[in-house]
């Protein structure tokens, strides 16, 4: 009983926190990762702020910002998005797979562009099925399967799996955050004062995983829902050096347990019933016929 009283608990504080976040909660200025699960898709989404009116408040003209906006997207292009296209290809180089083909139907690939509305510079990789996402993502996290166990019964079985923050995730003996953090800085020196650029606010960095599926758990800083469910990560520039992780889980009733449990209750239920009417008749005083 306490266990069940413990997972009715757990249940109650899941749907507080998926009530309790908004998206607007979520930084302006962040370097995003955004991994958009669907039925039937997943969609890989980067990120990263311009933050152009930081410096058009701070007197920048027009002129020189546009240009700031064209090599910053430039830079991400060929520093970042070719870096992923790369390692992509390199999965696909070691087991060719006409199917999950870079350049075929499973795979679109949208190069890095400049969104005004967003201020941000950012590019998405489209993997049509689930299947070309396992393929490009074969499986590296912890995962396990675990119940409330007792003599062999199992109420509940608990799905998880684990890994390291994305952007705290070492390159070349750094946080992969600082290097994407750098490459901004260094895009705005070229067209900004170094001290404007210095006393800008550092970016923060958000991993936001979106799924269909509204029984998915996690350890997330922030939960929201919309068309899909949130959960999202959040660490500031100073924080990439610490042990942040990811966990996500599941938790599924085993049907059959609880299908047979609430049987045996039903048939328990049955016979204190008819125990009790038993009794109640062996206590009734019986009726002597005074009739003669």
């Amino acid at each position: 009983m306490k266990k069940v009283l413990g997972l009715l608990l757990l249940c109650c504080f899941c749907a507080l926190s998926l009530a309790g976040c908004q998206k607007n909660d979520l930084p302006k200025s962040a370097i995003v990762m955004q991994i958009a699960s669907y039925s039937s898709s997943v969609e890989q989404t980067f990120s990263l702020p311009a933050n152009t009116d930081y410096y058009r408040d701070n007197g920048v003209d027009k002129q020189t910002i546009s240009e700031y906006v064209e090599a910053f997207t430039t830079s991400v292009k060929t520093k970042i998005w070719n870096k992923i296209f790369l390692n992509y290809f390199l999965i696909y180089s070691q087991n060719p797979s006409a199917e999950f083909a870079l350049d075929g139907d499973q795979i679109i690939l949208n190069q890095a562009k400049y969104n005004a509305s967003t201020d941000t510079v950012s590019f998405s990789f489209v993997f049509k099925s689930i299947a070309a996402w396992n393929y490009y993502h074969p499986s590296t996290s912890n995962e396990e399967t675990e119940g409330n166990q007792e003599n062999g019964i199992s109420f509940v079985d608990v799905n998880s799996s684990s890994g390291i923050f994305p952007f705290a995730q070492l390159s070349a003996d750094e946080p992969v955050g600082y290097v994407y953090a750098k490459l901004i800085q260094d895009e705005k020196e070229k067209f900004f004062p170094v001290q404007l650029v210095s006393e800008e606010p550092k970016v923060s960095f958000v991993y936001d995983y979106a799924t269909t599926h509204k029984r998915v758990h996690s350890n997330a800083d922030y939960v929201y829902s919309g068309t899909l469910y949130h959960h999202v990560w959040i660490a500031d520039y100073d924080e990439l050096s610490e042990d942040k992780t990811i966990e996500l889980y599941t938790v599924n009733a085993v049907r059959g347990w609880w299908y047979l449990t609430a049987l045996l209750i039903a048939l328990l239920v049955a016979v204190v019933g008819v125990i009790v009417i038993y009794a109640l008749k062996k206590r009734k005083p019986k009726v002597k016929n005074n009739i003669k």
